[in-house]
């Protein structure tokens, strides 16, 4: 059975000792304490020809998680491709691309654990994480794809699932998403390069029981609609995307949450292993009876595999932030911390961050 080792983490450098950046981490200039940070064990194989398997445990500061697991069923009906059946704990495809398809962040979409946002003790839905469940997908014509998925969700207690969402994406131009019939890109020496757009859209509702700020719990409905493009001429790309949830119960005393999230990335492939990028992301949560408040960061760096299985990044990030949710911006990856609910700081520079990650 295959297996891989891999390992990372990052340094941290705060120039502006006053930002929130700092302040999360106790005021230090420079903080080691993450240079590495976690560990993963990846296994992959197949048990027949259309039958195949992932799986990544995580370890972290003492602690340990599978973080993905999932058997395969491929190619079920129809043409190659068509339909396949995924179960296991996965993440959601709510994307033609791979989750953490960012050259900047971890996450391409940024996640939002509203529940989170407003002081819940225990785990916070979001559209980013793994849950424990099935999905149907496909690629159609290697131009369109489709998911469609239930799960567990993010409960504190055991109960009937009540997620379920649905994916769909289209590539106009360039190579198909199946990479078959003789797909090719212009130039064998640069894989990357083409021109293309793709379009996508999904929707996501989920039930999830938790522990609320004050220990009570609460049941709380999410109801999600976003979509994103990805534009490529060449060695450029432009990615961009935006979905809004509305949460019924997100707080203690109730009312509604709407949440909204934008993201922008530009990136251009300099050599196959150097890769510039900025990028920005917008938050915006608007409670039912109370002011709304938002958060706007901005990203920019490098990625560079130098050498094969080692990756660094260098990434500064900036951000501005209009008030605060009770539970601060933390749980949307937020470092900016305004010294009341309603005031204002930045723009300010929060971090200078250099990533470090190796596998074999």
């Amino acid at each position: 059975m295959p297996l891989a080792l891999g390992f990372n983490g990052q340094v941290v450098v705060h120039p502006n000792r006053n930002s929130g950046g700092a302040a999360a981490d106790n005021g230090a200039r420079v903080n080691l304490n993450d240079l590495i940070a976690e560990g993963h064990i990846w296994a992959g194989g197949s048990f027949d020809d259309q039958i195949t398997f992932f799986g990544e445990l995580t370890f972290a500061s003492g602690t340990s998680e599978i973080e993905h697991v999932g058997v395969y069923f491929n190619d079920l009906v129809g043409a190659p491709h068509d339909l396949n059946l995924v179960v296991g704990k996965i993440t959601s495809t709510l994307s033609t691309f791979a989750p953490h398809s960012s050259y900047l962040v971890d996450m391409a979409t940024p996640p939002l654990s509203v529940t989170a946002l407003y002081g819940a003790t225990s785990d916070s839905w979001n559209v980013g994480d793994a849950y424990n469940g099935l999905e149907v997908n496909g690629t159609i014509n290697g131009r369109l794809d489709y998911a469609v998925g239930a799960n567990a969700g993010a409960n504190v207690e055991v109960r009937s699932p009540g997620d379920y969402y649905a994916h769909v994406g289209y590539k106009f131009g360039g190579v198909r998403l199946d990479g078959e019939k003789g797909s090719s890109v212009p130039d064998a020496s640069k894989p990357w390069a083409e021109k293309a757009l793709t379009l996508q859209a999904f929707y996501y509702r989920s039930g999830s029981r938790y522990a609320a700020a004050d220990a009570s719990i609460l049941d709380d409905t999410a109801t999600t609609f976003g979509g994103g493009a990805r534009a490529q001429w060449n060695s450029l790309e432009f990615d961009t995307g935006a979905y809004q949830e509305r949460h019924d119960r997100a707080r203690v005393g109730g009312g509604v949450v709407t949440a909204l999230v934008q993201y922008n990335e530009l990136s251009y492939v300099v050599y196959p292993w150097l890769v510039p990028a900025v990028r920005v992301e917008y938050i915006k949560l608007s409670p039912s009876g109370g002011p709304a408040v938002t958060d706007l960061r901005a990203f920019a760096g490098v990625a560079a595999l130098v050498r094969p299985n080692i990756k660094l990044s260098l990434v500064a990030q900036v951000e501005k932030a209009n008030g605060a949710p009770p539970g601060g911006w933390g749980a949307a990856s937020g470092l900016a911390a305004p010294s009341t609910p309603t005031a204002s700081v930045g723009p300010e520079v929060e971090a200078i961050t250099l990533g470090l990650a190796f596998a074999f």
